[in-house]
């Protein structure tokens, strides 16, 4: 829903990016599937820094939270690097960790990270990689994650930009051109823009890395796919899409 200013109603945002809405688009894998199906294309030549799963002395830890595990993706590439003998995921969503099950994951929680179900102290590193922007309360779930965590342990965080990226900048030409009308997009609560003050608030010591990922697609269907299993959320926002 829009104002009659252009912005978008604040209820409507939240319930896009963590309400209902949010909750319904995560209920099975296919559209995070699609989204992580970009990743085939990365072009390492024009893509910088350093992936965060690589920034971690894996050797030395053990035990591993991912939080917000989806289907597993991440939690399969701890698993094989030496010295976790321990990964637990944990996700909101049934039908993520079904999904993650059927692919061999053996220590799942159906949890919510804002009030982890889990012990004090239990982690060497936790990951929370593209989720925090989905929490209703950043602040409350970097507290939990932190609680979970060993005192020497690492919390992993990834988020995304609020500027626009090169495949959204074509997604609003062409909503503009389809419908008139190109806003789609919402600002993340917990951005690349203001992650480092929210962690900042319960963490002594923040190292941000700016990471830039460079999509080099061979034609239009995997970014048509990725725009297409975004079309709950953007219904929700702005409507029904042609």
């Amino acid at each position: 829903m829009q104002r009659d200013d252009g912005a978008v109603d604040e209820h409507r945002r939240d319930d896009v990016l963590a309400g209902a809405t949010q909750r319904d688009h995560y209920r099975m894998p296919g559209g995070l599937a699609a989204r992580q199906s970009l990743f085939a294309f990365v072009d390492r030549e024009r893509s910088s820094g350093v992936p965060g799963i690589e920034r971690l002395d894996w050797h030395a830890v053990s035990t591993v939270l991912d939080a917000g595990c989806g289907s597993g993706t991440w939690m399969r590439a701890v698993a094989r690097r030496a010295g976790a003998r321990l990964v637990v995921g944990l996700d909101l969503s049934p039908g993520m960790l079904a999904a993650a099950r059927a692919e061999g994951a053996p220590l799942l929680v159906n949890g919510d990270v804002q009030h982890l179900p889990l012990a004090t102290s239990s982690f060497d590193a936790v990951l929370a990689l593209w989720m925090l922007y989905h929490v209703p309360d950043p602040d409350r779930a970097v507290g939990e994650l932190a609680r979970v965590l060993r005192g020497d342990g690492t919390l992993l965080v990834t988020t995304n930009s609020n500027m626009p990226a090169p495949h959204e900048e074509l997604a609003t030409e062409a909503f503009e051109a389809v419908t008139g009308d190109g806003r789609w997009r919402v600002d993340l609560g917990f951005s690349a823009e203001n992650g480092e003050e929210i962690l900042a608030r319960t963490f002594d010591e923040v190292l941000p890395e700016p990471l830039t990922t460079a999509i080099a697609v061979p034609g239009p269907e995997p970014i048509l796919g990725l725009i297409r299993s975004l079309r709950g959320p953007i219904e929700a926002l702005r409507g029904p899409v042609p």
